[in-house]
């Protein structure tokens, strides 16, 4: 159980894309990335200094049984993020707390107690916009392809990091993220942004499917977000170690 839910908590992603058609020329990895910034709502991501998502989520083929619960997330850019999750299980209520902090990293399970996760490790966006954290990261080499995802034509990324291979899929007419995958030494990981919601001229992912394969055993994880807001007040008792 704690293995599989880790992963879950530190393979997790921030996602945001548009729905506009092509208007520029995309020749490769940066030209893909700053499209698709733009088209996302460009330099208005730099006004996001904190963001909140609530929602709830559905974890299909886990060893006792489909579970349902909540999450949510709290990001103070660009230094803080918080994921708390309720999830019922046949044993009772699980509550499991992923935090990063410029001091440190942690992870709370109410069930297996608290796991420290290294600073190198530690999983924190910088920026809300998932483009512009690609942008950012000059130590990162990206090849850029054409492909098909579920034969749909779309540009294929592919990148490194952290012993890592990251695979995203956009759209090649409106530059949609359609999918990030995910593959390590535990297993391949898959999301695929299924629905996304406008807030302030920002689209951000807001229904997600999570389709994970860890040593041949299947796991689906839906998520559903029904609440965004961006530059709410955030108490720094969110991220606090007690």
């Amino acid at each position: 159980m704690k293995k599989i839910f880790t992963f879950f908590l530190l393979s997790f992603v921030l996602g945001a894309s548009a729905a506009f058609a092509q208007d520029v020329a995309v020749t490769d990895a940066k030209s893909l990335l700053e499209a698709a910034y733009n088209k996302s709502g460009g330099t208005k991501w730099e006004n996001v200094l904190t963001l909140t998502r609530q929602g709830t989520l559905t974890i299909i083929g886990t060893e006792i049984g489909d579970l349902d619960g909540t999450i949510s997330q709290a990001n103070k850019f660009p230094t803080h993020s918080v994921v708390s999750q309720e999830i019922g299980t046949p044993m009772g209520m699980m509550s499991i707390k992923n935090v990063v902090t410029p001091e440190k990293a942690w992870m709370d399970h109410s069930f297996s107690g608290r796991q420290e996760i290294p600073n190198d490790e530690a999983n924190i966006e910088k920026n809300a916009s998932p483009e512009k954290n690609l942008l950012n990261d000059t130590e990162t080499t990206y090849t850029f392809a054409e492909g098909t995802l579920d034969n749909q034509a779309v540009y294929v990324l592919t990148y490194t990091k952290k012993d890592n291979t990251h695979t995203r899929y956009y759209d090649k007419t409106s530059l949609l993220c359609l999918a990030n995958k995910v593959e390590s030494e535990n297993g391949t990981s898959t999301q695929y942004f299924v629905n996304r919601m406008d807030k302030d001229g920002l689209l951000f992912v807001s229904e997600i499917k999570i389709v994970q394969n860890m040593g041949g055993n299947e796991m689906t994880i839906k998520v559903k977000y029904d609440e965004i807001s961006v530059n709410p007040t955030l108490s720094d008792d969110l991220f606090s170690d007690k």
